[in-house]
């Protein structure tokens, strides 16, 4: 068995995204320990809110600065790392009418409010379950992207990805089945509670599936520019929750922060949070262009790069994998090993890592493309050109 890395300069892209996510990160926690901080509904407002900055200031500046042909020069053709796309053909498929991709933003940005609903509102209530759960479920997003592209945008599945989702779905089953031999069941949490916790996770990781998927679409089928996309989404997450907010108002959270704590300790907070709204702003913009870039697979696969690292990290802080108290070593252990299977296979299915195995290797991008350079310089006839000649074209390969 052969594993290759396949590094290639478009994976900058991703690694940037992987950065934004991770000093965000980074940032929220810091406010919550240093701070005393932690997030509500005023970060969802303050995301949508970084979301449609950027987006606008993006996308003006495309507009008014950067000429056609510097875009074409600067926009890669398409998905070198991941699926191929079986597209109909483009003079016949009609693009949408403008009330029903303006219905898309919406629906991108109202996906976007209810999954940081869900997390920030619904989830947070269950305060005996494994912090991490759900993002150790994240495997969800790549088996939900996966087949909603295969079926409705008519995306191809190869074996190796065939392969990955089956061992990412296998493994997400054995983390589920862990947390109930771990989780403490209790009066605080009873089975019925915990299966409604995992109910709102699966619900999370859907909707933010969802939300890739439209904006591949918008991208795809209607040749809509990303930062274009991500300052409507904006636009509509924003007053969605502003609507929100006058059920459940985020700014007293901020009159009581200010009354309880110093001045000093509350300038913080302001700038804290104005570097929250630039970050995610910044962030999410690199999200949508590595969404038109790639697909919402390799999109998908950010969202989760780091959970071993984080695994670690909150196991190592005490504040996660806890048995009556104390950090328990096998359960910490079988999700760390969980959670680097799961990032493994992202990989392979986005060909970042290629195993050559079991004919898992045949087609990868890498793959198709010496093929076809074998084939061309060949000059193999167009009548001649069937399975049989490629087959005996990779036997003089496997020789060389």
């Amino acid at each position: 068995m052969k594993i290759k890395f396949v590094l290639r300069r478009n994976l900058l892209h991703l690694l940037q995204l992987i950065l934004w996510n991770f000093i965000r990160k980074i940032e929220t926690t810091l406010m919550s320990k240093f701070l005393g901080f932690g997030s509500s509904i005023l970060n969802t407002l303050l995301m949508f809110l970084g979301e449609f900055l950027f987006g606008l200031v993006l996308y003006v500046y495309q507009r008014k600065y950067l000429t056609i042909e510097k875009e074409k020069k600067k926009s890669p053709l398409l998905l070198t790392m991941t699926v191929r796309v079986k597209k109909k053909n483009s003079k016949i498929f009609k693009q949408d009418k403008l009330f029903q991709i303006y219905f898309f933003f919406f629906l991108c940005g109202f996906f976007d409010f209810v999954e940081f609903t869900l997390s920030l509102k619904s989830l947070s209530k269950f305060f005996t379950v494994s912090g991490s759960l759900e993002w150790r479920l994240a495997g969800i997003l790549t088996i939900c992207s996966s087949l909603c592209l295969f079926l409705l945008m008519k995306f191809d599945i190869f074996k190796h990805q065939k392969v990955s989702l089956i061992i990412t779905i296998a493994t997400l089953v054995v983390i589920i089945v862990t947390e109930f031999i771990f989780q403490k069941i209790d009066i605080f949490l009873s089975y019925s509670g915990f299966f409604y916790a995992l109910f709102i996770i699966f619900l999370i990781h859907i909707f933010t599936s969802l939300n890739d998927i439209i904006e591949k679409y918008l991208f795809e089928f209607n040749s809509l520019n990303e930062f274009k996309t991500l300052m409507w989404q904006g636009f509509f997450g924003f007053i969605l929750t502003i609507f929100y907010c006058i059920y459940d108002s985020p700014f007293g959270i901020l009159v009581d922060y200010y009354n309880e704590h110093s001045t000093t300790e509350f300038v913080f907070l302001i700038i804290g949070l104005i570097l929250y709204v630039i970050l995610s702003g910044g962030r999410n913009a690199y999200r949508v262009y590595v969404n038109k870039l790639y697909s919402p697979i390799v999109k998908t696969l950010t969202d989760y790069f780091l959970n071993p690292l984080y695994i670690i990290y909150y196991f190592c802080m005490g504040e996660d994998f806890l048995i009556n108290g104390k950090s328990n070593w096998a359960y910490f252990l079988l999700n760390l090993i969980y959670s680097s299977l799961i990032t493994f296979f992202g990989c392979v299915y986005n060909e970042i890592i290629v195993l050559y195995f079991c004919g898992l290797e045949r087609d990868s991008y890498d793959e198709v493309c010496k093929r076809a350079t074998k084939l061309e310089r060949l000059s193999i006839p167009l009548e001649e050109f069937n399975e049989e000649s490629v087959n005996n074209l990779l036997e003089e390969d496997t020789k060389e």
